[in-house]
C-alpha cells in the first residue's frame, strides 16, 4: 500500500506537519537567515560609529587639555564677563599669540594708572594663529552675544594681519568650533567661504569637537616623538615668513567689517602694530581704511630699548622684552583712554 506525501511530511520525532505549517517554518528560517545577513552587512557601520561617538565624548570631556590654547578659549566667555561685570571703565585687548606673550595684563593696568588714564579694567583674549576674520566673528560671539561689551578694544597686530587672505583649513576649524555662534553660522558658510571643502569643514566642526580637533590630537601624539616639537616650530616660523610677501595689493574689507562692528557695538577700537625681530612695514591703506572707518591706529612697532635679544623667537617677545613693550603700550594709550567717553 502506497503512502501519501503530498500535503504532509515527517518531521522531528516522527510527527507529521501539514504543507502551511512546513511553509510557515520555511518562512520564518528564510527570515532569520535574512536578519542575519544584514546585521552582518551592518556590524562593520555599526562597530565605526560607535567608535566615533566614545572618541567624540572623549575629545568634549577633555577638549579644555588638549592645550593651553584650547583652555584659554574654553575660558573667554568667562573673561570678557568679568570684565564687563568689573566697577570702572573697561579695557579689552584682542589679538593672538603676539598678544599673549606681550601684553602683560597687570603690568598694563598699573601703567595706565600711572601715565594719568585711571583706574581701568584690564582683561586680554588671545587664541593662537588667529588674525582679522577670526576676531570678527570671537568679537561677535563673546563680547555681543554675551552683551558684555567694554569701553575700549585694543587689537594687536603683526604684519599680515588685519589683510583680506584666504582661509587656511585651520582656521575653517577654529572659526567652525570655537569662534562663530550658531546665530552667525549660516552667514559665514554662506558668504565668507567658497570652497566646498571649507563650508564642510566649517560645518562639521561646528557639532564635532573630534573633528576640529584632530590635527592638534595629532601633534599631541607626535609630540612623543624626540625633537618633533622644535623641528615644528621652526617649520612653521619659516611657513610664517613665507606669508610676509605679498603676491598682489593688499585689501581691507574685513578689517572694515571688524571696525563697523565693534564701533557699532558700543566701544572705542584701537588697533596697536606689535614689534616683530625683523619689523615691517604699515601699509597706508590700512591706516587709511581703519580711521576712515572709525577706529585709531597707533604705531607701536619701535619700542625705545627693544633690542633683537629680548624676542625668544621671530615673532613672540621673551618676558623681558614683554615688560618693555607694556608699558610702551600703556604710555601710549593713557592718553587715548583718558579723552575715551568711559572716563568723561
Amino acid at each position: 500500500m502506497s503512502s501519501s506525501t503530498s500535503s504532509s511530511e515527517l518531521v522531528d520525532g516522527g510527527s507529521v506537519a501539514s504543507g502551511p505549517v512546513a511553509g510557515r517554518a520555511a518562512a520564518e528560517g528564510a527570515a532569520a537567515r535574512a536578519g542575519a545577513r544584514w546585521w552582518l552587512y551592518l556590524r562593520t557601520p555599526a562597530f565605526v560609529l560607535a567608535v566615533l561617538l566614545l572618541v567624540e565624548v572623549g575629545v568634549r570631556v577633555t577638549e579644555e587639555r588638549l592645550s593651553l590654547d584650547v583652555e584659554h578659549i574654553h575660558e573667554m566667555g568667562d573673561i570678557v564677563r568679568d570684565l564687563a561685570d568689573a566697577p570702572g571703565p573697561s579695557v579689552l585687548f584682542i589679538g593672538n599669540s603676539l598678544t599673549r606673550r606681550g601684553v602683560d595684563v597687570d603690568l598694563m593696568r598699573a601703567g595706565l594708572d600711572e601715565d594719568g588714564a585711571g583706574d581701568w579694567n584690564v582683561a586680554a583674549l588671545y587664541p593662537d594663529d588667529t588674525a582679522v576674520l577670526d576676531w570678527v566673528y570671537l568679537y561677535d560671539r563673546y563680547v555681543i552675544g554675551q552683551d558684555a561689551v567694554p569701553d575700549v578694544v585694543v587689537v594687536g597686530f603683526g604684519n599680515w594681519h588685519l589683510e583680506d587672505r584666504p582661509i587656511s583649513r585651520a582656521q575653517s576649524y577654529r572659526l567652525g568650533r570655537y569662534f562663530a555662534s550658531d546665530r552667525m553660522l549660516g552667514y559665514l558658510i554662506g558668504t565668507e567661504l567658497t570652497s566646498l571643502a571649507d563650508k564642510i569643514n566649517v560645518l562639521l566642526s561646528h557639532y564635532s569637537a573630534a573633528f576640529a580637533n584632530r590635527e592638534r590630537i595629532s601633534r599631541r601624539v607626535l609630540s612623543l616623538l624626540p625633537g618633533y616639537e622644535e623641528s615644528a616650530r621652526r617649520i612653521n616660523d619659516l611657513l610664517k615668513g613665507s606669508e610676509d610677501v605679498a603676491e598682489a595689493p593688499a585689501t581691507y574689507e574685513r578689517l572694515e567689517r571688524l571696525v563697523k562692528e565693534v564701533e557699532g557695538s558700543g566701544a572705542e577700537l584701537v588697533l596697536a602694530a606689535m614689534p616683530t625681530r625683523s619689523g615691517y612695514d604699515l601699509d597706508p591703506q590700512l591706516v587709511k581704511v581703519a580711521e576712515e572707518a572709525g577706529a585709531r591706529v597707533i604705531d607701536l612697532r619701535e619700542v625705545p630699548g627693544l633690542t633683537t635679544e629680548m624676542f625668544e623667537d621671530p615673532l613672540h617677545l621673551g618676558p623681558e622684552g614683554a615688560a618693555l613693550y607694556t608699558s610702551y603700550a600703556a604710555e601710549a594709550l593713557a592718553p587715548l583712554l583718558s579723552r575715551s567717553a568711559a572716563v568723561q
